[in-house]
């Protein structure tokens, strides 16, 4: 699985937060940990996961896409 990005921005947004950076100052993650999340190069872990639900006000299933090889093995 992988952040679905345009919902994670749109929860983001929401909660006025514009971009990575202040995701990242939010977060306590790296700003570069966030950008490979967002470009897709690396899968949240668990505790990311909370972390982002927590701040956003949101659930794992509302950030979160199916990739399509994973769909296939279901």
């Amino acid at each position: 699985m992988k952040l679905n990005r345009r919902a994670l921005r749109m929860y983001m947004a929401q909660a006025e937060i514009y971009n990575t950076a202040e995701l990242a100052r939010a977060t306590g993650l790296h700003r570069n940990q966030i950008a490979s999340l967002l470009g897709g190069r690396a899968q949240p872990s668990v505790e990311t996961l909370g972390i982002f639900c927590e701040l956003l006000n949101c659930t794992p299933n509302d950030i979160l896409s199916v990739v399509a090889a994973e769909r296939e093995l279901a």
